[in-house]
């Protein structure tokens, strides 16, 4: 199976990188708000704040609020929990480790959606796959450098947490993907996830500042635009084409991690994200004669990226 050309590549791939730098500037935003305020608080502004923006979209849209009208209730609730989950353990890493380092760990969560897809969707893995996995697992080793001195493991452990949750959503998405249409599902999910996380605003809320709130309504505003312009850019080229510039995220928090924190990656973490990003090339290039039969499971893995949790 050939795959459909690309008509429009350089604005598929320019669109697609303005997201994936939006996304960057969203963790960005949250880990300076998280210096102040309690990771739920954080994660629960940036769900308002998209909230917000899905129903100007959604009551802009064909159909208007109509769209929302759903017979899987339950299938969204699902996808909340874990995304909501997933969410909270990836702001909560970036303030744990280097905000490259835990980028590079996040894409893990492709190798885990693998491995979970055959558990959970009876799904058989060939060698083309497990070759991916198996390299993939490899960067994060080297990364980790099992047995070196300086590593944080608490937080390997937490942004390993975040992908995997990510990963379940993955999952999700690739079930509510057969009825539900995307703005329907990125609504609910903004909207149960931002319901959810305040119900701890109890315990952990602190009033913002005026910097501190600029940058929890930043955090939400950037990462809805940036998941906006992902998903544009996967209606005009597919999965297969577009992948690969995610893992410019990781060149765009090497420099604001640097710019802002002053961090510089270890030589092996440098290594371990050259590896990682190898795994998802050899995938890609392995799998290049069956685009058509992988699509599902590129697009949810693409979304789930996009929504970051």
């Amino acid at each position: 199976m050939i795959a459909s050309p690309v008509h429009q590549p350089v604005k598929a791939a320019l669109i697609m990188l303005a997201g994936c730098l939006l996304i960057t500037l969203m963790v960005v935003f949250a880990r300076l708000a998280a210096a102040h305020h309690a990771i739920i608080e954080v994660t629960f502004w940036r769900n308002l704040v998209g909230a917000a923006c899905m129903a100007i979209v959604v009551a802009r849209g064909r159909g208007g609020f109509g769209v929302l009208r759903t017979g899987r209730p339950f299938g969204h609730l699902y996808r909340a929990v874990v995304g909501l989950a997933g969410l909270c353990l990836n702001f909560w890493a970036v303030t744990l480790l280097p905000l490259a380092e835990q980028t590079a760990l996040f894409f893990a969560m492709p190798l885990m959606t693998t491995v979970l897809a055959i558990f959970l969707l009876s799904e058989k893995v060939d060698w083309r796959r497990w070759a991916g996995v198996l390299l993939g697992f490899a960067g994060i080793l080297i990364m980790t450098r099992p047995g070196g001195d300086g590593v944080n493991w608490f937080g390997v452990c937490v942004a390993l947490g975040g992908a995997f949750f990510t990963a379940l959503v993955a999952i999700a998405l690739r079930d509510l993907g057969q009825s539900e249409p995307p703005n329907r599902t990125v609504f609910y999910f903004f909207t149960l996830s931002a319901a959810m996380s305040a119900c701890f605003l109890p315990w952990f809320w602190s009033t913002p500042t005026p910097a501190t709130l600029l940058w929890l309504v930043a955090s939400g505003l950037t990462g809805t635009a940036g998941q906006l312009l992902m998903t544009r850019a996967y209606t005009m080229a597919p999965a297969g084409f577009l992948g690969p510039f995610n893992y410019l995220s990781i060149v765009y928090s090497t420099f604001f991690g640097w710019a802002i924190w002053h961090e510089w990656p270890h030589n092996a973490v440098f290594v371990g994200m050259a590896v990682v990003v190898a795994s998802g090339f050899l995938s890609l290039a392995l799998e290049k004669g069956r685009a058509g039969a992988r699509a599902d499971i590129a697009e949810a893995e693409a979304e789930a990226e996009a929504n970051y949790g």
